[in-house]
């Protein structure tokens, strides 16, 4: 995790908006056809679900949450999550898209997948099931997903 010189006021910030956020309910899911042909199941809260919830408990403690794209030579592509302060203090996290030979739906499916994950751990908020890779296996053959909103 990268972040500003100094942290306290953004430390003292989110520290008073993680009290404040709402419970976070899981409004989407995935059912997944494995390889093996086993099928399994989990939720998850839609990128943007959680910000609807998590923004104006930000808002009010001046901070704001931002992504970014980075690509680095002869590395991969990241997205980058920043919780900034109004005061100038920083955190920011990468979290890496494994696959660079993907189709630009792909890629935007990868970014907000990304995005998703980069929120909930620079807000320290969880906000799908978690299945202890327990059910994974490695190439996944089809999936579907489902969406509520509340």
């Amino acid at each position: 995790m990268m972040t500003s010189e100094k942290v306290d006021l953004i430390y003292t910030a989110l520290s008073l908006a993680q009290g404040e956020f709402p419970e976070i309910d899981r409004n989407s899911k995935v059912s997944v056809l494995m390889k093996s042909v086993r099928t399994y199941d989990f939720e998850y809260a839609a990128l943007d679900h959680i910000l609807s919830k998590v923004r104006p408990v930000l808002k009010k403690h001046s901070l704001s949450i931002n992504f970014g794209f980075e690509s680095i030579k002869d590395e991969c592509d990241y997205v980058e999550t920043r919780l900034g302060h109004s005061s100038g203090q920083f955190l920011s996290t990468k979290i890496p898209l494994i696959s660079p030979s993907q189709s630009m739906q792909e890629l935007g499916a990868s970014i907000t997948y990304a995005r998703r994950y980069g929120a909930q751990l620079i807000l320290g908020i969880f906000a799908e099931s978690d299945n202890d890779a327990n059910e994974i296996e490695p190439k996944t053959k089809t999936f579907t997903k489902t969406t509520t909103n509340p």
